[in-house]
């Protein structure tokens, strides 16, 4: 009887309770795409808990941990996490205004990893000389890659 009553109430009152998230599950839906779309299956259920979900209030901007997008119709916009995200791209728009300076504006470009930041130096600069020893096994990869790439007069 009690357990009843609190199941009744979580689900009457539009809470993220056990009663709302067993409603989205009606056999209609798969538990990964609740899993995946349940704050818009919430507000679809009839909650009334829209505030949950709103970034209006924020004093700072949020984390985005997302990984995939909906993609714009004119084609803008973030699709993918490993190519933009909108963490990353306000980051590094932050970074580039604190590096410029009022008549030379700078560019920040952020990496995932390590290796990926080295590949880029690399890439760019395609040193003719490399002096290196030890260090991460992935970069001797890298460099023995774009001696490859080069015909070996890069990356020695």
């Amino acid at each position: 009887s009690s357990s009843r009553s609190s199941s009744s109430s979580s689900s009457s009152n539009g809470g993220v309770g056990e009663g709302t998230v067993g409603n989205l599950l009606d056999g209609t839906r798969g538990s990964a795409t609740a899993a995946v779309h349940a704050d818009g299956l919430l507000l679809e259920a009839g909650g009334d808990e829209a505030w949950a979900f709103s970034t209006a209030a924020d004093v700072s901007p949020p984390l985005s941990l997302s990984t995939t997008f909906a993609c714009a119709v004119d084609g803008k916009g973030h699709v993918y996490g490993r190519q933009s995200a909108p963490t990353r791209s306000r980051c590094e728009a932050l970074l580039g205004a604190i590096e410029g300076t009022p008549g030379a504006a700078a560019h920040a470009v952020l990496y995932a990893s390590g290796l990926a930041a080295c590949f880029a130096a690399l890439s760019h600069f395609l040193p003719t000389r490399v002096a290196i020893t030890g260090g991460y096994h992935g970069t001797h990869l890298v460099l023995r890659q774009l001696q490859r790439l080069s015909g070996g007069t890069k990356c020695q």
